[in-house]
């Protein structure tokens, strides 16, 4: 039996969903203790992956991998793309066992759409799945979208390799956009940083924060479109919105691969 929490169940809870557990809701609730705006920054982060999508999508790209998908809350990247470009394709990509269910009702009957049960630190498998091959043509652009997951991929565990791999394997002209969760420990009130600290080890994947530079490093091989590297609720295409600064925030960016 499940006991510990997971990152997409967190945030199921968090957007106001409801496919998650016991376990889920209490490292949440831990979080909005030491962060109340944990609920804003989760909200943000979605609405930045609409925006994003959308745009790609307007780019004329008409193919999307997500990995770390997640569990939905009726904001899905596969309806997104499809209202700009009809027919675009979409594979989603988690290798959390509990989206499983959620994922094969969500893309059921839909045949430009697929759920691939990996793990993105093993690109190969991911791009070499009968699915992904099925359903997306990497001669061609793809959206790889990497939207709040990076910061649950540790160090030893490369995940700078792996997004060059990915990235390396798709067609100019593809795109990539990711989120990732910023926050300076050493910069917080000590009680405040003790229960940080407390809240991640409750995590099956702990939480690894990375500053603006480490963040940049996974868009190698790639070109930020405007405004760059910003927090979520700054990102905009060709603008940067203002920024309402809070303690627990995420840095954005889209890429494209020239």
């Amino acid at each position: 039996m499940e006991t510990r929490a997971t990152a997409a169940g967190i945030y199921n809870y968090l957007l106001g969903g409801d496919a998650w557990s016991a376990a889920d809701r209490a490292a949440a609730d831990r979080v909005l203790a030491v962060s109340a705006e944990s609920r804003v920054v989760a909200r943000r982060n979605r609405d930045f992956l609409v925006n994003a999508v959308r745009y790609v999508a307007g780019q004329g790209v008409r193919q999307f991998l997500d990995l770390g998908s997640g569990l939905p809350d009726g904001t899905n990247v596969h309806q997104i793309a499809q209202a700009v470009q009809p027919g675009a394709r979409t594979v989603y990509v988690d290798n959390d066992a509990q989206v499983l269910p959620h994922a094969r009702r969500l893309i059921e009957g839909d045949p430009d759409t697929a759920y691939v049960h990996a793990d993105l630190r093993e690109p190969a498998a991911v791009l070499g799945h009968p699915d992904t091959r099925r359903l997306l043509d990497l001669s061609r652009p793809v959206a790889l979208l990497i939207v709040s997951v990076l910061h649950h991929v540790p160090d030893e565990d490369d995940p700078y390799g792996a997004v060059a791999a990915l990235v390396g394997a798709l067609a100019l002209g593809s795109h990539l956009v990711v989120s990732h969760s910023s926050l300076d420990l050493d910069a917080l009130d000590p009680e405040v940083r003790e229960r940080v600290v407390a809240s991640n080890a409750t995590m099956r994947v702990p939480v690894t924060f990375r500053g603006a530079d480490e963040v940049g490093r996974f868009f190698s091989g790639t070109r930020l479109v405007e405004p760059g590297l910003v927090y979520v609720e700054q990102w905009a295409p060709g603008r940067a919105l203002p920024r309402e600064p809070i303690p627990l925030d995420m840095l954005a960016g889209v890429g494209v691969k020239l």
